[in-house]
């Protein structure tokens, strides 16, 4: 680029980075002396972005300007990190603690979750932190009043798969719970950490309010349910309900005929973590509406329920690709709160795989868990029909 050509700094430097050209992207920002204001944005940006390495070299240059701001002092230390440059990790460090303390609270809390927490999976992924895991925890110690008193940022165990499942970001429930999210890389199960903002008595929560939007959704299953079990099941055999509607679905479809019993989710969920698979009554199909975000342990739920039956009709939305952030999609519900899993179709493909099931869609969020040879074809088209 010449020297008196026109440019956009952001344009161009995105670019450049993007290209993964050091030597284009060093002659860029080293061959002009760019506003630190401008640098300072462009930092806090790549390290919204996780691009640690083009941040932590406008932090090493502004460093030699004599600026000190808690950006640059971020890209330095994680840099320094991740890269293994031990000098400029401390330079980050020494003036971190004030500036952090420095930080209104939420200030802080848009520090921690814009820049550091995109960027928790790689610091814990550098050779240094797996050779000194104390490195990795100075630097996240200094952002504990972001997040709950004693959480730690390690790694949790995988509900599905049983891989590990790796913090990814906090997101604010019901306007006032900090809580965490773990994404499992192997089979894409995104999960809180345990859910200590629902209460006993809000798990206990009478029946949900009937609008007319309700009254369709259950006129839509009805008839989806029905037509499934009129050509796939035996219609006359007792089924078994757990939706999250107090029991309206089930009263709905013995209205229309059909053998069908309730019992609460949350009883459900509660008999799977206490008595594992158990036994009791076989039924023909079991249906789950609304509630299979609900359940914590969704693989423990699924081997419960398949214990009494061959098939498990539930509905969830699927996680975009890629994974969006807590503001960007209304799926997470952050204002409800009760949400606590959330699946890709991946995911549901690992939980049907590790049990022997066939795992039937219709592309969006009606699924079906079966032991049964049935054409997903058929099953799509039926549900197709019916909405």
């Amino acid at each position: 680029m010449e020297e008196n050509e026109p440019y956009d700094f952001f344009e161009t430097l995105f670019r450049l980075d993007a290209s993964d050209d050091m030597h284009e992207f060093l002659e860029f920002v080293q061959g002009r002396r760019h506003s630190t204001a401008d640098m300072l944005a462009a930092i806090a940006q790549l390290l919204a972005r996780g691009r640690v390495r083009s941040a932590y070299i406008l932090g090493m240059l502004l460093e030699k300007r004599g600026q000190r701001n808690i950006v640059m002092s971020l890209a330095l230390s994680v840099g320094g990190l991740i890269f293994g440059n031990t000098i400029e990790e401390e330079n980050g460090l020494q003036h971190l603690s004030a500036q952090v303390e420095a930080l209104p609270p939420e200030r802080l809390l848009e520090v921690y979750d814009r820049m550091v927490a995109p960027l928790v999976n790689q610091l814990w992924a550098a050779s240094a932190a797996k050779q000194d895991p104390e490195r990795v925890w100075r630097l996240l110690r200094h952002f504990q009043g972001a997040v709950r008193e004693g959480f730690d940022w390690t790694a949790q165990v995988c509900k599905v798969c049983g891989s590990k499942a790796e913090y990814w970001f906090h997101a604010l429930l019901r306007d006032r719970h900090r809580v965490a999210y773990y994404w499992c890389t192997q089979c894409e199960y995104l999960g809180t950490e345990a859910s200590y903002w629902l209460s006993g008595e809000e798990e206990a929560a009478g029946e949900p309010l009937v609008t007319a939007t309700a009254r369709r959704q259950w006129a839509r299953r009805r008839a989806f349910v029905s037509l499934l079990l009129l050509n796939l099941y035996d219609a006359q055999a007792t089924c078994f309900d757990c939706s999250a509607d107090g029991g309206r679905f089930a009263r709905s479809m013995r209205e229309a005929g059909f053998q069908f019993r309730h019992q609460n989710p949350q009883a459900v969920a509660r008999a799977a973590e206490k008595r594992g698979k158990g036994g009791g009554e076989l039924f023909e199909l079991v249906t789950a509406f609304d509630v299979w975000q609900q359940f914590a342990e969704p693989g423990k739920v699924l081997d419960r329920l398949l214990a009494r039956c061959d098939g498990v009709l539930f509905n969830v939305p699927l996680l975009p690709d890629p994974l969006p952030k807590p503001e960007e999609w209304e799926g997470y519900d952050l204002a409800g709160g009760r949400q606590v899993s959330f699946y890709a179709p991946r995911t549901l493909r690992r939980l049907a795989e590790r049990r022997q099931l066939n795992w039937l869609s219709n592309g969006d969020e009606l699924h079906l868990f079966t032991r049964r040879e049935l054409s997903g074809e058929v099953f799509e088209g039926m549900a197709r029909w019916v909405t």
